[in-house]
């Protein structure tokens, strides 16, 4: 019988320790809550809340709060504008009216008959011609005599 009246005191001194502990001491009740952002840096900051909610914010400052923002093309001036977008996203252009958008342009001559001719261009850039096919482009030429007999032969001459 030893052991049960230790065990039975320990008991005791347990519940006595904790009581008034455990749950709420009443001050506040269930009336007295008030739900709201408890973030003095949101933008629905409730200074008297008691009991935390969901809070908002507008960490770009557009004066739309992120979790109403409507991501989009806010140009109107591009081809993939949206007319309700509240935060800008990227946009896409086609300024030489090919019908394709500036962001995928393959650069590139489109002439076949240059020696640059690329397949798959879809933007003309430049082209480089050798039409009298000697191996020099014809934008290189250095014009003068390529006769190394005659008086006025020019050694860097290449047509």
């Amino acid at each position: 019988m030893k052991y049960g009246h230790t065990i039975l005191i320990a008991c005791m001194m347990l519940t006595t320790m904790v009581s008034g502990c455990i749950g709420d001491d009443g001050s506040i009740t269930y009336e007295d809550e008030i739900l709201g952002c408890m973030d003095p840096i949101a933008n629905d900051y409730v200074e008297n809340a008691t009991e935390e909610g969901s809070c908002d914010y507008d960490l770009d400052d557009d004066g739309v709060v992120d979790s109403d923002e409507i991501l989009g093309c806010m140009d109107s001036n591009a081809n993939d504008y949206a007319e309700n977008a509240t935060d800008a996203g990227s946009c896409d252009y086609d300024l030489d009216g090919d019908g394709i958008h500036d962001s995928v342009e393959i650069l590139g001559c489109m002439d076949s008959n240059a020696n640059d001719y690329v397949e798959n261009a879809t933007d003309a850039g430049s082209c480089d011609y050798d039409l009298d096919n000697d191996g020099i482009l014809d934008a290189d030429e250095i014009l003068g005599c390529i006769d190394p007999i005659a008086n006025d032969y020019n050694e860097n001459a290449t047509d």
